[in-house]
Protein backbone atom coordinates (compact mmCIF):
# COMPACT_ATOMS: atom_id res chain seq x y z
CA UNK A 1 0.00 0.00 0.00
CA UNK A 2 1.80 3.46 -1.06
CA UNK A 3 -0.13 6.70 0.15
CA UNK A 4 1.33 10.00 -1.85
CA UNK A 5 -0.20 12.94 -4.30
CA UNK A 6 -2.31 11.90 -6.94
CA UNK A 7 -3.30 13.43 -10.18
CA UNK A 8 -7.24 13.18 -8.84
CA UNK A 9 -6.31 15.60 -6.48
CA UNK A 10 -4.48 15.69 -3.01
CA UNK A 11 -3.34 12.85 -1.48
CA UNK A 12 -4.24 9.42 -1.83
CA UNK A 13 -4.16 5.76 -1.44
CA UNK A 14 -2.34 3.49 -3.73
CA UNK A 15 -3.43 -0.28 -3.80
CA UNK A 16 -2.41 -2.42 -6.06
CA UNK A 17 -4.36 -5.81 -7.40
CA UNK A 18 -3.40 -8.00 -9.65
CA UNK A 19 -5.50 -10.36 -11.38
CA UNK A 20 -5.15 -14.06 -12.92
CA UNK A 21 -5.88 -13.86 -16.52
CA UNK A 22 -9.69 -14.36 -17.53
CA UNK A 23 -10.44 -17.13 -19.96
CA UNK A 24 -13.07 -15.19 -21.55
CA UNK A 25 -12.51 -13.52 -24.75
CA UNK A 26 -13.63 -9.87 -23.74
CA UNK A 27 -10.06 -9.86 -21.22
CA UNK A 28 -8.26 -10.31 -24.79
CA UNK A 29 -6.54 -8.05 -26.41
CA UNK A 30 -8.34 -6.73 -29.63
CA UNK A 31 -5.89 -7.16 -31.81
CA UNK A 32 -4.27 -10.78 -31.03
CA UNK A 33 -8.35 -12.02 -31.44
CA UNK A 34 -8.30 -10.14 -34.72
CA UNK A 35 -4.92 -11.30 -36.08
CA UNK A 36 -7.06 -15.10 -34.55
CA UNK A 37 -9.88 -14.64 -36.21
CA UNK A 38 -8.61 -13.75 -39.43
CA UNK A 39 -7.59 -17.39 -40.55
CA UNK A 40 -6.45 -16.19 -44.28
CA UNK A 41 -4.59 -13.49 -42.90
CA UNK A 42 -5.92 -10.84 -45.28
CA UNK A 43 -6.33 -8.10 -42.49
CA UNK A 44 -10.16 -8.60 -42.77
CA UNK A 45 -12.86 -10.72 -41.45
CA UNK A 46 -15.48 -11.65 -43.16
CA UNK A 47 -18.58 -12.83 -42.07
CA UNK A 48 -17.81 -16.97 -42.20
CA UNK A 49 -14.07 -15.86 -40.38
CA UNK A 50 -15.95 -15.22 -37.22
CA UNK A 51 -16.31 -17.77 -34.43
CA UNK A 52 -19.99 -18.54 -34.32
CA UNK A 53 -21.20 -16.82 -31.36
CA UNK A 54 -20.31 -13.50 -33.14
CA UNK A 55 -21.58 -14.21 -36.26
CA UNK A 56 -24.77 -12.35 -35.16
CA UNK A 57 -23.28 -8.80 -34.56
CA UNK A 58 -21.40 -8.82 -38.32
CA UNK A 59 -23.71 -5.84 -39.65
CA UNK A 60 -23.54 -4.04 -36.55
CA UNK A 61 -19.65 -4.24 -36.28
CA UNK A 62 -19.36 -3.51 -40.16
CA UNK A 63 -19.75 0.00 -39.80
CA UNK A 64 -19.25 0.63 -43.67
CA UNK A 65 -21.08 -1.70 -44.44
CA UNK A 66 -18.77 -3.31 -47.05
CA UNK A 67 -18.69 -7.15 -46.24
CA UNK A 68 -15.94 -7.29 -44.29
CA UNK A 69 -14.68 -5.82 -40.82
CA UNK A 70 -11.14 -4.60 -40.51
CA UNK A 71 -9.00 -4.01 -37.29
CA UNK A 72 -10.15 -0.56 -36.63
CA UNK A 73 -14.11 -1.86 -36.71
CA UNK A 74 -13.25 -4.57 -35.00
CA UNK A 75 -11.53 -2.18 -32.26
CA UNK A 76 -14.21 0.40 -32.12
CA UNK A 77 -16.74 -1.96 -31.32
CA UNK A 78 -15.32 -3.36 -28.55
CA UNK A 79 -14.45 -0.54 -27.08
CA UNK A 80 -18.24 1.15 -26.91
CA UNK A 81 -18.87 -2.18 -25.51
CA UNK A 82 -17.06 -1.37 -22.74
CA UNK A 83 -18.13 2.22 -22.75
CA UNK A 84 -21.66 1.39 -22.50
CA UNK A 85 -20.88 -0.83 -19.13
CA UNK A 86 -20.04 1.96 -17.26
CA UNK A 87 -22.70 3.00 -15.32
CA UNK A 88 -24.16 6.88 -15.55
CA UNK A 89 -22.55 7.30 -11.64
CA UNK A 90 -19.11 7.07 -13.18
CA UNK A 91 -17.05 9.59 -15.13
CA UNK A 92 -14.25 8.02 -17.20
CA UNK A 93 -11.38 9.33 -19.07
CA UNK A 94 -9.94 6.43 -21.14
CA UNK A 95 -7.01 5.95 -23.15
CA UNK A 96 -4.77 8.40 -20.97
CA UNK A 97 -0.82 7.88 -22.28
CA UNK A 98 1.21 7.62 -19.27
CA UNK A 99 4.20 7.66 -20.91
CA UNK A 100 5.01 11.28 -22.47
CA UNK A 101 5.94 11.76 -25.31
CA UNK A 102 3.37 9.15 -26.14
CA UNK A 103 4.84 5.73 -26.01
CA UNK A 104 3.20 2.23 -27.46
CA UNK A 105 -0.31 2.17 -27.43
CA UNK A 106 -0.56 0.08 -24.39
CA UNK A 107 0.77 2.27 -22.43
CA UNK A 108 -2.47 3.67 -21.35
CA UNK A 109 -4.48 3.54 -18.81
CA UNK A 110 -8.72 4.45 -17.95
CA UNK A 111 -9.13 5.99 -15.00
CA UNK A 112 -12.89 5.57 -13.40
CA UNK A 113 -14.08 8.34 -10.58
CA UNK A 114 -17.69 8.53 -8.90
CA UNK A 115 -19.32 11.53 -10.14
CA UNK A 116 -20.76 12.11 -6.44
CA UNK A 117 -18.95 15.06 -5.19
CA UNK A 118 -16.50 14.09 -2.01
CA UNK A 119 -14.85 17.05 0.50
CA UNK A 120 -12.36 14.22 0.70
CA UNK A 121 -9.76 12.87 -1.68
CA UNK A 122 -10.45 9.17 -3.09
CA UNK A 123 -8.64 6.61 -2.53
CA UNK A 124 -7.10 5.37 -5.66
CA UNK A 125 -7.21 1.20 -6.47
CA UNK A 126 -5.34 0.38 -9.39
CA UNK A 127 -6.17 -2.49 -11.60
CA UNK A 128 -2.96 -4.15 -13.76
CA UNK A 129 -4.79 -7.50 -16.07
CA UNK A 130 -3.75 -10.64 -15.60
CA UNK A 131 -2.04 -12.77 -18.26
CA UNK A 132 1.31 -13.78 -17.76
CA UNK A 133 2.68 -10.16 -19.17
CA UNK A 134 1.71 -11.80 -22.72
CA UNK A 135 -2.17 -11.70 -23.08
CA UNK A 136 -5.02 -9.45 -21.57
CA UNK A 137 -6.28 -6.36 -21.74
CA UNK A 138 -7.15 -3.69 -19.11
CA UNK A 139 -11.09 -3.53 -19.72
CA UNK A 140 -13.03 -4.42 -19.35
CA UNK A 141 -12.22 -3.44 -15.56
CA UNK A 142 -13.68 -6.04 -12.61
CA UNK A 143 -13.15 -3.39 -9.98
CA UNK A 144 -15.01 -0.69 -11.82
CA UNK A 145 -17.57 -1.75 -9.20
CA UNK A 146 -15.63 -0.07 -6.52
CA UNK A 147 -16.60 3.16 -7.59
CA UNK A 148 -19.45 2.74 -5.94
CA UNK A 149 -18.18 2.71 -2.95
CA UNK A 150 -16.32 6.24 -3.20
CA UNK A 151 -12.89 5.16 -5.19
CA UNK A 152 -11.69 6.12 -8.01
CA UNK A 153 -9.89 2.73 -10.30
CA UNK A 154 -7.14 3.22 -12.99
CA UNK A 155 -7.08 0.24 -14.89
CA UNK A 156 -3.57 -0.32 -16.33
CA UNK A 157 -2.37 -1.05 -19.66
CA UNK A 158 1.55 -2.70 -20.38
CA UNK A 159 3.38 -3.23 -23.00
CA UNK A 160 3.13 -6.79 -23.65
CA UNK A 161 5.98 -9.96 -23.88
CA UNK A 162 5.27 -10.09 -27.61
CA UNK A 163 6.53 -6.41 -28.08
CA UNK A 164 8.86 -5.75 -24.93
CA UNK A 165 11.29 -8.17 -23.42
CA UNK A 166 10.45 -8.59 -19.58
CA UNK A 167 11.00 -6.84 -17.14
CA UNK A 168 9.41 -4.09 -19.49
CA UNK A 169 6.26 -4.93 -18.02
CA UNK A 170 7.11 -3.89 -14.43
CA UNK A 171 8.68 -0.98 -15.91
CA UNK A 172 5.18 0.18 -17.57
CA UNK A 173 3.19 -0.65 -14.58
CA UNK A 174 6.00 1.69 -12.61
CA UNK A 175 5.54 4.60 -14.96
CA UNK A 176 1.90 4.56 -14.52
CA UNK A 177 1.91 4.67 -10.88
CA UNK A 178 4.45 7.08 -10.68
CA UNK A 179 1.81 8.87 -13.20
CA UNK A 180 -0.85 8.71 -11.04
CA UNK A 181 1.02 9.81 -7.84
Amino acid sequence: MLVGLCRLGGPCLLLLLIAMPNQETHAQDATAQFRRWDINADGRLTKSELPARGRSNFERVDADQNGWIDLTEHTVFLRDGIKKAIPDSVEAKLDVAYVQPAGHPRQRLDIYLPKAPSQQPRPLVIWIHGGGWRAGNRFPCPALFLTQHGYAVASLGYRLTDTAVFPAQIHDCKAAVRWLR
